[in-house]
């Protein structure tokens, strides 16, 4: 049973968007396409930024929008699950998209502009290249059992436990390693869900999950 009030309180995030309404597909399967490629998430149609309820006036245009945002602007199409809920007297829309095995998605307009969008924090940015080819790695690999191949994973889990975030550049430093190896090990430990890429402009560093 899902808690509205909770998602409520807990505000926006990695994982968590309001919406007071969709206004046009394309806009929101930016959204889509960032949590698909990123841990998955949730948004919630009928709330305004402040997390006041709104409410869904018109259930089927918001519907409509929603599944031709998936279909007609994210490549490959993406499958929300969609669920309408009351509170306070109102219906609201709960869109789940899950963290997705066929990454990279793409958003795509008008079979022109395309763009791979992940999520960084709360927000949605371009993905770097670096980026794009980590969510295809991560593609490639499939679900292995849960623990690390060796100590540098370890070495990796223990140094962002006592710092905020560390660089490629960092990392080769700290093991005294290729960039081409600790590239290998921070896609293992991605893949294991253990840390997260952020790109910020051409800067790019990880942090614990």
């Amino acid at each position: 049973m899902v808690d509205i009030n909770q998602l409520i309180k807990q505000g926006e995030g990695f994982m968590l968007e309001y919406k007071r309404e969709i206004s046009s597909p394309h806009r929101i399967a930016k959204l889509m396409v960032a949590f698909s490629n990123s841990r998955g998430g949730k948004i919630l149609i009928g709330i305004t930024d402040q997390g006041d309820v709104s409410g869904v006036r018109d259930l089927r245009l918001q519907k409509r929008h929603l599944f031709s945002a998936a279909r007609d602007f994210c490549d490959p199409p993406i499958s929300p699950k969609i669920e309408t809920l009351a509170h306070e007297g109102k219906r609201i829309l709960l869109v789940t998209i899950q963290e997705s095995r066929c990454k990279p998605h793409r958003w795509v307009m008008n079979n022109e502009k395309v763009e791979t969008y992940i999520r960084v924090k709360d927000k949605n940015l371009v993905a770097s290249k670096l980026a794009i080819l980590d969510l295809q790695k991560q593609r490639k690999l499939n679900k292995k059992p849960p623990g690390r191949s060796d100590n540098k994973e370890t070495l990796v889990i223990s140094y962002l436990q006592e710092h905020e975030r560390i660089t490629v550049r960092e990392l080769c430093d700290l093991l005294n390693i290729s960039k081409r190896r600790v590239l290998r090990i921070l896609f293992s430990l991605r893949n294991k869900g253990e840390i997260l890429l952020h790109t910020i402009g051409r800067h790019e560093f990880y942090t614990r999950a």
